[in-house]
């Protein structure tokens, strides 16, 4: 009797440690999690793999009339979506807020991203600030 106890024990705590022990993948991980970058990855060089998100986040006030534009044309490694402006306070007149670009990485390549912040309604003015990326999709 205590045998077959004990051996049905040992079946059923098998049976939980081949539940306990499926691996997670890094690739898995990496490509469920978003990357956001910011002014302060400037002239980096960004890793990502097919599928991940990549969101790039600028601060903005376009109450200034300035607004960050992107000045490089897309060449296929990365799909874009429309920038959007995220006010910081929307009661508040003239507060400042973020411009927020989305890309997800549609195929392996290259993709440098360059964008400006300037008045764009000022025909060619000299931008204030610039930033860039280059995007390796793998």
């Amino acid at each position: 009797m205590n045998r077959s106890i004990f051996f049905i024990l040992f079946v059923l705590l098998a049976s939980l440690t081949g539940c306990a022990s499926t691996e997670t993948r890094p690739d898995d991980a990496l490509i469920s999690s978003n990357i956001m970058l910011t002014e302060a990855q400037t002239g980096k060089e960004i890793l990502a793999q097919v599928g991940q998100q990549i969101d790039i986040r600028l601060p903005s006030n376009r109450s200034t009339g300035y607004q960050w534009t992107q000045t490089e044309p897309m060449r296929g490694a990365l799909r874009d979506a429309s920038p959007l402006y995220e006010p910081t306070n929307p009661e508040v007149l003239g507060s400042g807020g973020t411009d927020v670009f989305h890309f997800t990485a549609a195929r392996p390549g290259k993709q440098a991203l360059k964008f400006e912040y300037a008045r764009t309604w000022v025909g060619s003015p000299p931008a204030s600030q610039k930033v860039n990326y280059v995007i390796i999709v793998e």
